[in-house]
């Protein structure tokens, strides 16, 4: 299998950002890149992308989002930790360090081709690995005249609209056109991608030649009941070469078009499911939070734990029916009742937005609670004073930001 590392990059940096996938690509290719690792410099690569979304079922017509990417991978923590990219001009910009064993560079976005390209032209580009193990070492990538796809990838024959509101565990038929290129790269190949933003992980991931995989039927097991998902049709130009600098790795240069979009499976009765805000906290995707089915008069039927999902998605199935009272609850975030519910049908769009400050987990904003933030005040996770629950935003350090949230929330009691 062919290693992609626009995509891989993309998937790092994603984790990194605790998941944004539209912008992220397939799964599959960190697989690839794992199963292929024999040199400690894996892989080497330059990227130019161009991102859409589509919305209905035309082509796209946003501005596109343009950029470039560089990058190197390595299987051992602590082989490179830090290193310099120098562009044909002769400019020279830091590499990034991630967790993830990976030195990467990117541009900003800009809003046309021809504008990427002058910032980045076709020359020879160097990385070098500054300090780590590894380090000193370098190698140069010749880098051709761009060899962008000539279409943009979308889904046509109605199937932007076939995949909205589907029917849960149906299988959905999606299509696109093929494509061509302008230049002179040795590969192309189309990539499709699904991500299930409610549980957080990949659902579905195929590739194929340009002009043989232009169609592909979505299974029907990842259609689930109540979940939104995001979707990566992307269009990969590309030319790569194994053994080459840094021991071996393989070293790629690539353009690709992608387009993104979103769908959500209709719920079938007895699924719950909608978006769920966590206020004043940078980034809930991967929080838990209790969800109750109630009678009206407040007895509890039913309890779960719950995944806050990308952009909050959420979904839950129960066993009860009828009218009922939903009730989520989060770890430092108040309770929120959401009454007259019926789970004879599927619910869509029950949505929950819940205030923070709750330290204690006790449903009410109170002295309790201002007294945690005070004790744990400048506090960081090496810090002895280290409380998580009084780090109400989420920044890994408890100040102001924190001091605020639980001042203006104070004595407020969650349903």
């Amino acid at each position: 299998m062919a290693i992609f590392p626009g995509f891989l990059i993309q998937l790092m940096l994603y984790r990194k950002k605790l998941m944004k996938f539209l912008k992220l690509g397939s799964p599959f290719l960190l697989l690839a890149l794992t199963a292929s690792s024999q040199a400690v410099i894996q892989a080497y690569y330059v990227n130019y992308y161009s991102s859409q979304a589509q919305t209905n079922d035309g082509p796209p017509t946003d501005t596109p989002i343009c950029g470039f990417q560089g990058a190197i991978y390595c299987d051992t923590y602590g082989d490179m930790l830090s290193g310099t990219f120098t562009r044909p001009d002769a400019s020279v910009d830091p590499f990034y360090f991630s967790p993830d064993t990976t030195l990467v560079f990117y541009s900003p976005g800009y809003s046309d081709l021809a504008t990427l390209d002058a910032n980045y032209p076709a020359g020879t580009y160097n990385f070098s690995i500054d300090s780590g193990t590894f380090a000193p070492d370098n190698q140069n990538i010749v880098v051709p005249a761009p060899d962008f796809p000539d279409a943009v990838p979308y889904f046509t024959g109605g199937s932007w609209s076939a995949l909205q509101n589907a029917p849960p565990l149906n299988h959905v038929l999606v299509q696109w056109t093929g494509w061509g290129h302008p230049g002179t790269s040795t590969n192309q190949i189309t990539g499709l991608s699904i991500f299930d933003y409610t549980k957080i992980e990949s659902a579905y991931s195929a590739s194929g030649p340009q002009n043989e995989y232009q169609s592909d039927l979505l299974p029907a097991g990842i259609m689930k009941s109540g979940h939104t998902y995001g979707t990566n049709l992307a269009f990969y130009s590309y030319n790569q070469e194994p053994g080459m600098g840094f021991g071996g790795a393989y070293e790629t240069v690539e353009w690709y078009r992608q387009t993104t979009g979103q769908f959500h499976v209709k719920a079938d009765p007895g699924t719950v499911s909608g978006q769920i805000v966590l206020n004043d906290y940078y980034y809930p995707v991967g929080e838990t939070v209790v969800a109750q089915v109630c009678e009206a008069d407040g007895t509890v039927l039913e309890e779960q734990n719950v995944l806050v999902g990308v952009d909050g998605w959420y979904a839950f199935d129960t066993t009860e029916t009828g009218t009922k009272t939903i009730k989520l609850k989060g770890r430092i975030w108040l309770r929120q009742a959401m009454p007259g519910v019926d789970l004879t049908v599927g619910q869509d769009s029950t949505n929950f937005t819940l205030d923070n400050g709750d330290c204690n987990n006790d449903n009410t904003v109170d002295l309790t609670d201002y007294t945690r933030v005070v004790v744990a005040f400048n506090a960081s996770p090496s810090s002895g004073n280290w409380e998580p629950t009084a780090d109400l935003n989420g920044d890994s350090i408890v100040d102001l930001s924190d001091y605020t949230i639980v001042v203006t929330n104070f004595n407020r009691l969650g349903d």
